[in-house]
């Protein structure tokens, strides 16, 4: 009997560790893969401010381009992107998501509010989210109804 105690003192502290773990996992991981989880991550690296993340959901070919294009922010006295993007709040909410042979659809409705300079504004859009498959992860090819403040 006093063997069982003992065993249960070590068996706890184990088992909470791994249901830790295992809600760390899914609270940080779960989402984040397929085409819903892309889209979600993009959104979520632009509202952080890491532009070198977004790159990272978008077509390889693409990526120097778009890297350079948000450096080319700070050459013209906007600010480098991190400084732009603390004065913007970012929601992505994903409508919609079709897979069809190797491409996909995501539908997500995006609010974007800016306060900047005393100057505010606040959009909300759906935007229609195309991707395809590249080397197994999935990227982002096309965001139909985006307007000028994304990609």
């Amino acid at each position: 009997m006093e063997k069982l105690k003992d065993n249960k003192k070590i068996i706890v502290p184990i088992l909470v560790v791994l249901v830790a773990a295992g809600l760390f996992i899914a609270m940080n991981f779960i989402g984040t893969t397929g085409p819903s989880g892309t889209v979600s991550s993009f959104y979520s690296a632009m509202d952080r401010g890491d532009y070198e993340s977004m790159a990272e959901y978008i077509p390889s070919e693409e990526r120097e381009a778009f890297k350079s294009e948000m450096e080319q922010m700070a050459e013209l006295g906007m600010g480098d992107f991190e400084q732009v993007m603390e004065a913007m709040d970012v929601n992505v909410d994903i409508i919609d998501e079709e897979i069809t042979n190797g491409e996909a659809t995501v539908e997500a409705e995006g609010t974007m509010a800016i306060e900047m300079m005393g100057f505010e504004e606040t959009d909300t859009q759906t935007v229609t989210h195309h991707l395809e498959q590249e080397e197994g992860r999935w990227v982002i090819v096309d965001a139909e109804g985006m307007g000028p403040m994304g990609y």
